[in-house]
């Protein structure tokens, strides 16, 4: 039976849209109207323009339903980035919705279970782009990266004093290093950040009168210079880099237990900031330091190295290899057939979008291995190291890049492999086909 489906990006940012466009292009290849709006949609513009298309499925990325959604549309939420899954979720799902994800259910996420359908849903290739590329010749480039890199940081000359919340031992270890010299929040260049930098370093040694506390605790000030001091903690927080164990949750959690105490009581205003700003912390501060050590565990191997996306050039290190950055899958997919090692890293092992992308053209992917891997949604459920795609640990980048860079003809058996692989099962009318099903399940059971 045909529906009619609309789909709502969470914002207009390309990569909202681009997770959806071959989703749409497949429903409607499967008999069903979409209305794929060329915005965002408003929440309070989302009900009237429903009712007004006659809408069966409302189907929203990152969105969970509207409070004022009639209970005749069925409402899809998927969530691909947990953190934007709404405490109230449980209160607003209908009998008949769906709720997807990319991972299964963190535990900081509300449980519905059996108040609505749940399920995973993975993202998937658009065949139309797919059969649209034509792969060069061979490969050109020895290793490339696409991806934002995280700014530096701008400390001033001398460095911090952290002895008061960090082992001088922890000094030694190379992520704290890494951290130390190269990782900053904007403020730090602006005048209030040099005032901060100043409180910072009176706390860390006991001298701040209790005038300058109240002089000082206004709430961006206030929270800036506490994440400031927790993030020399990351290190310690973080387990051995480059394995895939990351956990945002534990990592925000233990930043504010850090700074709290150092903090006169909080309003709820200001503990909600503290939070925001941990969790925001959480999520970029491992993705600097992942990168930053993979990349340059990779330059002692080859300097025929590409990277694609903003900060890089922000680097001194990496300068010299950034080649801007690119829109648009056809250009992507040259970057990844062009590169013998396309260099990956996942927190938490699952098939995110670039890749599928890099797989689906044939690609050689070089990503972590996680202890993630084998849990629901994770690469080994669909795709075999030295099979699909190479895999490296955090003692061994450098010797699997130079096993895999002289091994052409297995490398690119594996490249063909991963192609053929996202073929047979992971392009969007396997996913429609998925979606169409679980709406058809009348039963609505539980599927995680």
């Amino acid at each position: 039976m045909s529906m009619r489906f609309l789909i709502s990006p969470n914002t207009d940012e390309y990569m909202d849209r681009n997770s959806l466009c071959g989703l749409v292009r497949a429903l409607r290849a499967a008999g069903h109207e979409v209305y794929f709006p060329s915005r965002a949609l408003d929440g309070f513009e989302t009900t009237p323009i429903c009712r007004e298309l006659g809408i069966d499925v409302l189907f929203q990325l990152n969105r969970a339903r509207p409070y004022d959604l009639p209970k005749n549309i069925r409402h899809i939420a998927w969530f691909q980035d947990p953190p934007l899954v709404p405490a109230d979720l449980g209160e607003r799902v209908q009998p008949s919705d769906i709720i997807y994800r990319v991972l299964p259910r963190q535990n900081y996420e509300p449980n519905i279970t059996g108040r609505c359908h749940e399920g995973l849903l993975f993202l998937a290739m658009d065949e139309v782009a797919i059969n649209a590329f034509v792969p060069p010749a061979e490969a050109t480039v020895d290793f490339s990266f696409c991806g934002t890199m995280v700014p530096p940081f701008n400390f001033p000359s001398s460095p911090p004093d952290f002895t008061p919340f960090v082992p001088r031992a922890a000094w030694k270890r190379m992520i704290l290093a890494t951290y130390v010299r190269y990782v900053s929040t904007p403020v730090a260049k602006t005048a209030v950040g040099r005032s901060l930098w100043k409180l910072l370093r009176a706390m860390s040694r006991g001298r701040l009168p209790s005038a300058e506390i109240s002089a000082a605790y206004r709430l961006n000030e206030v929270l800036t210079n506490s994440v400031l001091r927790a993030m020399a903690n990351v290190a310690e927080l973080l387990n051995e880099p480059l394995v895939g164990n990351w956990d945002p949750e534990k990592l925000a959690r233990k930043m504010c237990e850090i700074v709290a105490p150092q903090l006169p009581e909080l309003s709820p205003q200001m503990a909600k900031e503290l939070n925001s700003r941990a969790i925001e912390y959480a999520l970029h501060v491992p993705r600097l330091i992942e990168r930053y050590i993979l990349v340059e565990s990779i330059l002692h191997v080859t300097d025929s190295v590409e990277l694609y996306g903003v900060n890089w050039n922000l680097h001194p290190m990496f300068a010299p290899y950034h080649k801007g950055t690119v829109t648009g899958p056809q250009a992507l997919f040259a970057i990844y057939a062009k590169s013998r090692l396309n260099g990956a890293y996942t927190a938490r092992s699952f098939i995110h979008r670039r890749i599928l992308e890099c797989m689906a053209v044939g690609g050689f992917l070089f990503t972590n291995a996680s202890i993630y891997d084998r849990s629901p949604g994770g690469l080994h459920h669909f795709f075999e190291p030295g099979t699909h795609y190479g895999d490296y640990t955090p003692n061994n980048v450098q010797e699997e890049a130079c096993r895999w860079l002289r091994d052409d003809s297995r490398r690119k058996q594996v490249g063909t492999n991963a192609a053929a692989a996202v073929r047979e099962k992971h392009l969007w009318r396997h996913r429609v086909k998925q979606l169409i099903g679980d709406l058809s399940d009348s039963n609505a059971k539980v599927r995680i």
